[in-house]
């Protein structure tokens, strides 16, 4: 309970009430209309503040809501709003969303601290510290990170297992016990009538450094394509251009 305390108290200092939000420059911030917002809504920071900046037709204004305008979904306005919304992060349930209000309407490194040691760090803090407590919450913590680090560990353990069997042949078995006992069964029926060139391409495909390498690539790929930023001038016309030649690349 200390630390769900201690992450809904750090929600409210480090965000607080995320009301910014790209409008068009004649909007009346206490009498706001869908046709003042951005479409779609977007929350946003004031020019070199670190956030998302709007478009040159639109300014960034601080917008007096009212809660039931504003919603309750993903706040951090007071500290029973932020509890709620650390107890959604910890579902990984619709917590993305929060993250990029929380990104466009502050610097990024705020919000990837906060919600990369909630979702991971404080889940273990959690589990090893109230292990005997019947809270709910803490069902939730433990049920999403046993559950994830489950399909990790089941998957580098088929990944790491030993994958060749002591044979005559050049293909991939697999000692399997079946009602009849103890058999060799083939894993790759690779067909051994192949030349000697389709034997070797098909042994660097199927082996453990190539499937490495490619899984590397693909989440570089992935992290290229996150440093994606639109600065809404001519800069971006040139950076789609490059960021369409580096996806080449990786195709």
């Amino acid at each position: 309970m200390f630390f769900v305390f201690s992450y809904a108290i750090l929600g409210v200092q480090l965000f607080g009430r995320l009301n910014y939000h790209c409008v068009v420059p004649e909007t009346d911030p206490y009498n706001v209309t869908i046709r003042d917002l951005a479409i779609p809504d977007t929350m946003c920071s004031q020019p070199g503040a670190g956030g998302y900046e709007c478009p040159s037709n639109m300014v960034c204004m601080r917008l007096q809501l009212k809660p039931q305008e504003e919603g309750f979904y993903g706040q951090f306005s007071d500290f029973a709003s932020s509890l709620f919304t650390v107890y959604l992060a910890a579902s990984q349930e619709g917590w993305v969303y929060v993250l990029y209000d929380c990104l466009d309407s502050l610097p990024s490194f705020l919000a990837f601290f906060y919600f990369v040691t909630l979702i991971f760090f404080l889940a273990w803090l959690v589990k090893s510290s109230i292990r005997k407590s019947f809270f709910p919450l803490q069902n939730v913590f433990i049920a999403v990170i046993t559950e994830t680090f489950a399909e990790i560990r089941v998957q580098f353990s088929e990944m790491w297992q030993t994958r060749e069997a002591t044979s005559d042949h050049v293909y991939t078995q697999k000692l399997e016990k079946d009602e009849d006992g103890w058999k060799l069964v083939e894993v790759d029926k690779y067909n051994r009538a192949h030349s000697n060139n389709s034997l070797f391409l098909h042994t660097i495909v199927t082996s453990l450094a190539f499937q490495t390498v490619m899984q590397l690539l693909i989440l570089a790929n992935a992290i290229f394509h996150a440093t994606f930023v639109f600065y809404h001038d001519e800069s971006d016309q040139i950076r789609k251009i490059w960021y369409y030649y580096v996806e080449v690349g990786f195709t």
